[in-house]
């Protein structure tokens, strides 16, 4: 796994006492790392690669309490593929250092879509603004590669998140 940092700007609506629905413009990211040692030479190989969308997150949520308000939803994440970035490092028996960046890649597919499921708390800091706090899980549904690729690629992301809203 690699860390990526994700951003979203949303609005929430309300449908009822309980249930609102929360969507908006992500630029999301998923990325991943492998490392390789051999054992029997100093050779090694290490890369880390770094996916970036345009996503369209929405959800439908639950939410029950006052002034501290729990919630929890499920929803979709459209994503439009925006960049690549792969970076490299190895060595060879010998024990010579190589570095490479990689920032295009023609062979992605340029729409994916992901489920999402989120939970955690909203706290009343005053009339108008909230601070939210939560834990949300994403999974990729479509191949992130083109559909004559040799590789499926479906990805995975789990985090925190943490958002201040403003009551309209």
């Amino acid at each position: 796994s690699l860390t990526a940092w994700s951003q979203q700007l949303g609005l929430c609506l309300g449908l009822s006492k309980f249930i609102y629905l929360d969507g908006g413009v992500s630029w999301m990211q998923n990325g991943e790392a492998y490392a390789f040692s051999d054992s029997n030479s100093d050779s090694t190989f290490n890369y880390q690669t770094r996916y970036r969308y345009l996503a369209l997150p929405l959800q439908l949520k639950l939410t029950f309490g006052n002034k501290l308000k729990f919630y929890g939803g499920l929803g979709l994440v459209p994503a439009l593929y925006q960049g690549y970035k792969q970076n490299l490092q190895w060595t060879n028996a010998l024990g010579a250092k190589y570095d490479d960046q990689i920032k295009i890649n023609n062979a992605m597919n340029s729409f994916t879509i992901s489920w999402i499921g989120s939970a955690g708390i909203d706290l009343q800091l005053d009339e108008n603004h909230r601070l939210r706090l939560g834990y949300l899980y994403r999974k990729q549904l479509n191949n992130s590669y083109g559909p004559y690729e040799d590789y499926v690629h479906k990805s995975y992301g789990w985090g925190f998140n943490i958002g201040l809203s403003k009551l309209l």
